[in-house]
């Protein structure tokens, strides 16, 4: 018969090392799943914060072409002169808004800028870099029997080299005003 006072209670080394050694497996586990929800949800604000700067951004533009006239693709020289259609799309688009200022939209150091008279204002975020901006003018010339209307295509991306997310929109926009002539 064995006595009961012989007997040592506890846990040997053996028994703790593998319960430690299983344990830090599943703490490493749990904790690079945290890492990856927490990075994702920093992914997924930062481009929230961007995607609202750019549909902002868009619709400024809209409601300022909406109620513009005389609209042009290719303002090269920065004077605006008769309507022009543009079918094949440009990368400048210049009219006059409801009040008759001259305003210009191109990109400018991979961001939107809008140019009114000689004042450049930057209407994008600096957290997003815009690779492509198209305008497609239809219908602006007088006497065409066609309400105007521009296309607007951007394209760009958010992010680093490594942790890019890229967007695409597009939007189109006709003159409020009736063309009737």
């Amino acid at each position: 018969m064995i006595r009961r006072d012989n007997i040592k209670k506890g846990f040997s080394l053996v028994e703790l090392m593998v319960s430690m050694s299983i344990f830090t497996v599943i703490m490493l586990i749990v904790m690079g799943s945290i890492i990856t929800v927490i990075e994702s949800n920093r992914k997924a604000q930062q481009l929230r914060l961007v995607m609202d700067n750019l549909n902002q951004t868009m619709e400024g533009m809209s409601r300022l072409i909406r109620f513009g006239s005389n609209y042009h693709c290719n303002v090269a020289s920065g004077i605006l002169s008769d309507p022009q259609d543009c079918f094949d799309g440009n990368h400048t688009l210049g009219f006059k808004d409801i009040n008759g200022n001259q305003v210009i939209y191109r990109i400018t150091d991979n961001q939107i800028t809008k140019i009114v008279g000689n004042v450049t204002y930057y209407i994008t975020s600096p957290e997003m870099t815009i690779e492509k901006l198209v305008f497609f003018v239809n219908g602006s010339l007088i006497g065409d029997n066609m309400q105007p209307r521009v296309t607007i295509i951007v394209s760009g991306y958010t992010g680093t080299a490594t942790k890019r997310s890229q967007f695409n929109l597009q939007t189109s926009v006709s003159q409020r005003k009736f063309d009737y002539q």
